[in-house]
């Protein structure tokens, strides 16, 4: 029978036992938590040898502990920016595009990772365990090695960032304010974007348009008022999706004293932001389309989105409760919505792409 332990925060032992490193032989399960994210919290234990636990390969392993579904508030952006450059034929390097984007991919893995590693020290991966890596609160991998490699791929990302600095100094002022912002949010103490509205902000704005500027000076050396556009309006999708996951456990992060700007509003006032919010960012898209596309290639989008988000404004509207398989559904809903989001405007990319350069061809032949 393994070994029970229960610590209070208080005690000189108890974070320890959250980041592993009380034991090299044993790992520290938490199987009960009261009082979560505050001084008077108090954490049972369970004592496991390491050979007991049950582990995947270690490709799943890194995979949940990277958080890979999540990629796709990065890649999205890193792929409409490579496609407009390829249309644009703006591209100056093949290896800075490797180099940039490697960093890239490097820097979010860090965040997703120093995000994991925040949510269990705060408590809010024992009281909310259906959008939380489980690689973790498993015991496949100590908080400890987590905090390491964040680390890790941090100067990974780092260094590949050298080179594309050394072609494009110019860059240098949006990764300084991108370190600034990542720095304030997830590398000091135990702070975390999920605990702040500004920090919350601040994650669209890196996602967005800092992102997009700054992938778009990597590869070709320019930046362009059409490429911040789409930064703020990806920016606001992405935030957005993080507004539903924070609507979809509210109970549990109210818990955990977690100050979302969801948790600002409450059950019936975050309705209402999600329902406005949604709906300033598809106008958003459409403004940003309307002047830069033609209208006959995102006209379709257009009606799609208007008719799919009825669906769900309908079903957030009927949510009575914070909890329940109502609220579960509404939420897989909105996901849904934004990966709709995704497919359709990944779409008109590769169509407009394909298109003008087969146009392209045409005419050249003539």
């Amino acid at each position: 029978m393994n070994e029970i332990v229960t610590l209070s925060r208080n005690s000189p032992e108890f974070e320890k036992y959250l980041r592993g490193t009380f034991s090299n032989t044993h790992r520290a399960l938490p199987i009960k938590s009261l009082n979560v994210n505050t001084q008077a919290e108090v954490v049972s234990f369970s004592i496991v040898p390491k050979e007991n636990i049950q582990r995947p390969s270690l490709l799943v392993i890194f995979l949940k502990a990277i958080r890979v579904r999540r990629f796709l508030f990065i890649l999205f952006p890193l792929f409409y920016v490579l496609f407009e450059e390829l249309r644009n034929q703006s591209l100056k390097d093949p290896w800075i595009l490797f180099s940039s984007t490697c960093g890239l991919i490097f820097l979010y893995a860090a965040i997703q990772m120093r995000n994991d590693y925040h949510d269990h020290l705060n408590g809010l991966d024992r009281i909310s365990t259906e959008t939380v890596s489980p690689a973790i609160q498993k015991g496949w991998i100590t908080a400890e090695s987590v905090r390491k490699i964040s680390w890790i791929f941090a100067a990974s990302s780092f260094l590949f960032s050298i080179p594309v600095l050394l072609v494009f100094p110019k860059i240098l002022l949006i990764m300084l304010a991108a370190s600034v912002l990542i720095f304030w949010s997830l590398f000091r103490g135990h702070s975390s974007f999920k605990n702040s509205p500004v920090g919350e902000l601040a994650f669209g704005i890196l996602v967005g348009p800092l992102l997009a500027l700054g992938y778009d000076v990597s590869i070709s050396g320019q930046m362009t008022w059409k490429i911040f556009g789409f930064g703020c309006v990806w920016g606001m999708f992405v935030l957005f999706r993080l507004h539903l996951q924070n609507f979809e456990n509210l109970m549990t992060s109210s818990q955990a004293k977690i100050k979302s700007i969801v948790n600002h509003y409450g059950f019936d006032g975050s309705k209402k932001l999600i329902i406005w919010w949604w709906f300033a960012s598809v106008l958003g898209f459409l403004i940003f389309q309307a002047m830069t596309t033609n209208f006959l290639i995102w006209s379709g989008s257009a009606v799609i989105l208007t008719w799919m988000s009825r669906i769900f404004v309908r079903k957030i509207n009927q949510l009575a409760s914070p909890v329940g398989s109502q609220m579960s559904e509404t939420q897989k809903e909105g996901v849904q919505l934004f990966n709709l989001l995704v497919l359709l405007w990944s779409t008109q990319i590769l169509f407009t792409y394909f298109i003008s350069g087969f146009f392209s061809f045409f005419i050249q032949g003539l």
